[in-house]
Order: structure tokens, then sequence, then C-alpha cells
């Protein structure tokens, strides 16, 4: 999930792969790999990306959690929507970057439900 977000702000904000993987002092094919999700870049990692590509600390904590939360399986088709609505609604009044964010984050959460639907039937 990391991987995809650095993805989209990456391109977001223009920035070639090799520009980013040189500030982040890894190579580009590693780069590559956290972006489509075949590995996952440290803590240390993602946050100077994240801040790089422009994230407040604010935001970058809301991809955290989030991805902890799914992590944990706490984010389910369990999850009733009044619980993330508003964590949502908050993000997408920020600005830019939190509009993003709350599109991809509501993107993952329906990818959940229709899949917890399917397994059901």
């Amino acid at each position: 999930m990391i991987g995809e977000l650095i993805k989209i702000f990456r391109k977001a904000r223009g920035v070639g792969v090799m520009e980013l993987s040189k500030k982040l002092g890894i190579n580009r094919i590693s780069l590559f790999r956290i972006e489509k999700g075949q590995r996952q870049p440290s803590e240390k990692t993602a946050i100077e990306a994240l801040k790089f590509l422009g994230l407040s600390e604010e935001h970058i904590y809301a991809i955290f959690v989030f991805n902890e939360m799914l992590r944990w399986k706490m984010i389910s088709r369990d999850t009733k929507q009044d619980e993330v609505r508003p964590f949502l609604k908050r993000l997408n009044t920020k600005d830019q970057n939190g509009r993003i964010l709350s599109r991809y984050f509501e993107r993952i959460l329906n990818q959940k439900r229709h899949a917890a639907k399917r397994n059901r039937t």
C-alpha cells in the first residue's frame, strides 16, 4: 500500500524514478519493486519518500495508521461505515494531498467490501 501511494504522489509531482531513488539512496529497481508492492520499504525510506513528495506529517501519520489497521484486519467487511467516514472526511477537506489519500483509502475499503461479498457467496 505505501509503495503504491509513493508512486501516486511521485507521478502527481512529476518526480522521476531516478530522482527519487537518488534522494532515498536506493537503486531504481528497488524503487520499482516498492511501488509495485513486491518489496516493503523500511519505515525510514517510506517517510523520507513521502516527505520529499510534499506530504505533511499528519498525512504520513494517516497513511501509517491506515496501513496498520489493514494489516491487523481492523478494517474488514464488518467495519461500520460510520467508523471510517469521519476520518476520510477530515482528510478530504484538508488539501489536495488529503483528497488524494481520501480517494485512495476509499478505493481500498471498497475493494475489501467487494472481496468480502464475493467470499460470502
